[in-house]
């Protein structure tokens, strides 16, 4: 299947680790020691209930290079629903992602694509839930904060970098000391040399809020050709917090072909 399709389920997983890494975090001190500064420690993370963007998306995979439209909607914890359009302005594809379930519609073949979650994991060799997702797009922790998690003050660096261990990952999240937005994800399985890297920037109001409208990631993987990178950069041209319930709509028509 064409990898715009596959591209749709991993929209979310948005830095880079080709591009510009943040700074070598120091030893980091015993548990013990930062305690106190972890338990007062807090991101300044988006709320909302509905939540509507519209996006400039470039993604790279080797040699291959696209681009793409996304309008996106989402309920929080419950539904994430994309529509993705390429260069000639009509809708080539929708998605639709549950907590359990990925349905695809392909309109540019008539084809109807449903799988279980673990075909975004699968398809980009990540470990991840919608939870995970959705924090990752709107620029909250992917993993809220345990009283196991470290903590150090990078003050000239600028950087508060919150380290979590969570089953088989290593998530170093760098977040801005002034405002403590978060900037880079990266995100390490101890398994295998599977990486994620998350970069976010142009960072403006959204409500009471601070947004990131550019989110650049990086998805390494080992196949056996060699180690691989998948880079998504997404511009966000229009991000809004809604109050009134949102539409998301997924008529499959009949002459379509399920899969």
């Amino acid at each position: 299947m064409n990898k715009i399709y596959a591209m749709m389920g991993i929209f979310l997983t948005i830095c880079s680790l080709s591009c510009r890494r943040p700074p070598v975090a120091s030893p980091l001190p015993p548990v013990d020691t930062v305690d106190v500064e972890l338990n007062k420690f807090k991101v300044n993370e988006i709320d909302f209930t509905y939540f509507h963007f519209k996006s400039k998306v470039e993604y790279t995979d080797g040699a291959e290079s696209q681009n793409f439209t996304v309008n996106g909607r989402i309920k929080k914890d419950s539904i994430i629903w994309l529509s993705i359009t390429p260069g000639l302005g009509i809708e080539a594809a929708r998605c639709v992602i549950l907590k359990d379930s990925v349905f695809l519609l392909d309109r540019l073949h008539g084809k109807n694509y449903s799988y279980g979650f673990d075909f975004i994991n699968n398809s980009f060799k990540t470990d991840l839930t919608f939870a995970n997702l959705q924090a990752l797009l709107l620029g909250n922790l992917a993993f809220p904060k345990g009283n196991k998690d470290k903590l150090v003050k990078q003050e000239d660096m600028g950087f508060y970098l919150l380290r979590q261990n969570r089953s088989n990952l290593k998530v170093d999240n760098y977040v801005l000391t002034q405002n403590l937005k978060i900037r880079t994800v990266e995100m390490q399985n101890m398994e295998n040399s599977n990486a994620l890297s998350l970069e976010y920037s142009d960072f403006a109001p959204l409500d009471s809020f601070l947004f990131a409208n550019h989110i650049k990631t990086v998805v390494k993987f080992a196949d056996p050709k060699g180690e691989r990178h998948t880079i998504i950069d997404i511009q966000h041209h229009k991000a809004e917090i809604v109050t009134k319930p949102l539409n998301f709509p997924f008529n499959v028509p009949r002459r379509f072909e399920d899969k």
